[in-house]
């Protein structure tokens, strides 16, 4: 997106040639210059912070690659090389979770006689 600064009323008073310029028309312009050198430079500190967002690609690096496969798998290698996203993910740190895991690992409502 490319902005431009609105005209200034410089180039107006420039094409007047040899007509004199009133105090109200010199007012105007010396208004429109202080309208128009911050709105300039507000432009080129939106392009500048454009470039910035578009050459950041990664918001957060991991030390280590996280492997691309399904979620379970994935709980004992965050445990290891990466508790807070274990934590993330789950919203309880690894500890606690296998502490409910012992607890409920017996219970009838987990156990079926299918191969799943």
């Amino acid at each position: 997106m490319v902005l431009s600064p609105p005209s200034p009323a410089s180039s107006l008073a420039s094409s007047w040639g040899s007509m004199s310029v009133d105090s109200e028309s010199t007012g105007t312009i010396l208004t429109t210059e202080m309208i128009a050198t911050p709105y300039t430079q507000l432009l080129d500190r939106i392009e500048a912070l454009c470039d910035e967002v578009e050459a950041a690609h990664v918001l957060e690096h991991p030390g280590e690659p996280i492997p691309k496969a399904s979620q379970l798998p994935l709980l004992s290698h965050f445990t290891e090389h990466c508790p807070s996203l274990f934590q993330k993910k789950l919203c309880v740190n690894p500890e606690v979770f296998d502490k409910i895991l012992d607890q409920i690992s017996g219970h009838p409502v987990f156990q079926n006689q299918s191969n799943s």
